[in-house]
């Protein structure tokens, strides 16, 4: 059983003490494979957002407890009054009909779309698809939605990619210049034979290129596969979607040259189009061929979604603010719904799904002066301590592309693994899904950054087989 810690703050009404009770907030899939590193950047952008005072407003006398989700079939604690979702899947794109796809649609998802209408607040990083939202959820459920960019649970500062590949387990792993990681649809397997077709012409004209598309891959091995490339790409895995942010905000973290096709949400699109490249589905083989043979190209891009990831990180806390004190009003004016320990919750909210979770943990506010503490220990049993004022420390690897520079920067150096030279052998693509990559942050950008560095793994002279 969790052990939670709850603030407590004395206040007076008319003239007697009152108790108000902060929230505690409880991540249920910290420690799952597809969103533990997420719940640990959005504990720490939580954390800070309370730490300024975002949810002093709360006037409630009760203890809550409010859990944040990811998944569309991830478990809500039986302990938890209300829950906050963090919207994920592709809502407004069209169904599909692979199976090996998790969320096929909106319209045939009814308990999905029961979910979201049941929650205190429902966060999406598209306007587009909170639009969407809007015109498909009842009405009442129109007022908790809340535009809170992924950045919000997208870690930008976990090492560089020289530390990841000097890690013994990173010299098993065969890598490529060219990547694509997740799961392969039909369009996507499509894409790739495109791909290794343009690489093919490259060969012929004397450039020694690797390329590889690989599914089911997890970790540090997805870890290595990322630092080693030169160029990753991504298409979208069905029509009508949009950017896939949760697998490309942690690769622009480390500073690393991003093709992505055009999506359905043209504000998002034109958000990120100076971090990654652009362009239509079928022009993908030729964008990545000019990043591969202009690398002064390919080296600036880089530097950009480096610096355009370090940027977006700290402007969505704002977000994640906003949204914290739109619950507090949504309680001061009495407009909280039924908790649901009071309600209770129809038996598949709580049963496990596809997703197994694994771990808790809590993020209790402190409301005398707004400061959190961010707890957890990855089980079931959270021994909660001092809290620990933000920034909480991160212990993940230090790794990336692109320096960090300081007041006088230094030319940066190459990320990489030091030498081109790479033997691929030939990738197993397995249907499994793809979970949030965990890169690792590059250096910071100054104010006047040096030169940059070649952030590839040295030079464009890679020995490879060619992979099927």
């Amino acid at each position: 059983m969790a052990v939670f810690l709850r603030a407590v703050v004395m206040v007076c009404f008319g003239g007697a003490l009152g108790e108000v009770v902060m929230p505690t907030f409880s991540f249920p899939e910290e420690g799952n494979t597809y969103f533990g590193s997420n719940v640990e950047a959005l504990k720490s952008s939580v954390n800070w957002a309370l730490g300024e005072g975002c949810l002093s407003g709360w006037p409630t006398s009760l203890p809550v407890e409010i859990a944040f989700v990811f998944g569309h079939d991830s478990d809500i604690p039986e302990t938890a009054d209300y829950y906050i979702q963090f919207q994920m899947e592709q809502v407004a794109a069209k169904p599909s009909r692979d199976t090996g796809i998790g969320f096929g649609s909106f319209a045939n998802n009814q308990q999905y779309q029961q979910k979201l209408s049941g929650a205190l607040q429902v966060w999406d990083w598209s306007h587009h698809q909170l639009s969407f939202l809007a015109e498909n959820l009842p009405l009442a459920a129109s007022s908790k939605l809340e535009y809170v960019p992924f950045w919000s649970s997208t870690k930008a500062e976990e090492g560089d990619c020289a530390s990841i590949l000097d890690d013994p387990s990173c010299h098993a792993e065969t890598g490529s210049d060219v990547l694509f990681f997740g799961y392969l649809t039909e369009s996507r397997k499509q894409l790739c034979k495109s791909v290794d077709a343009q690489m093919s012409k490259l060969r012929h004209q004397g450039m020694s290129v690797s390329h590889e598309c690989v599914s089911g891959v997890f970790g540090q091995a997805l870890q290595c596969k990322i630092c080693s490339a030169k160029v990753i790409y991504s298409d979208h895995s069905r029509e009508g979607a949009v950017l896939e942010v949760h697998r490309i905000n942690p690769l622009l973290a480390v500073g690393k040259a991003v093709v992505s096709s055009h999506s359905a949400d043209l504000m998002l699109d034109n958000s990120y189009s100076s971090a990654l490249q652009l362009v239509a589905a079928q022009d993908i083989p030729q964008a990545i061929s000019k990043l591969l043979l202009n690398r002064t190209a390919r080296e600036t891009l880089e530097w950009h979604a480096y610096a355009f990831a370090k940027s977006e990180k700290l402007e969505a806390r704002s977000h994640v603010c906003r949204a914290l004190n739109s619950m507090a009003s949504m309680a001061k004016a009495g407009n909280l719904p039924t908790p649901l320990t009071k309600q209770g919750l129809p038996a598949n909210f709580h049963s496990s799904l596809s997703r197994m979770l694994t771990g808790n943990g809590t993020v209790t506010g402190n409301g005398s002066d707004g400061n959190a503490s961010v707890t957890g220990n990855g089980s079931d049993s959270v021994n909660i301590s001092t809290p620990t004022p933000f920034p909480s420390p991160v212990s993940n690897p230090t790794p990336s592309p692109t320096p960090t520079p300081a007041s006088n920067p230094a030319p940066m150096p190459t990320p990489g693994n030091g030498s081109d030279s790479i033997n691929i052998s030939t990738p197993t693509p397995s249907p499994s899904p793809v979970p949030n990559p965990k890169p690792n942050p590059t250096p910071t950008p100054a104010s006047n950054p040096a030169p940059m560095p070649t952030p590839g793994n040295g030079s464009d002279s890679i020995n490879i087989s060619t992979p099927t």
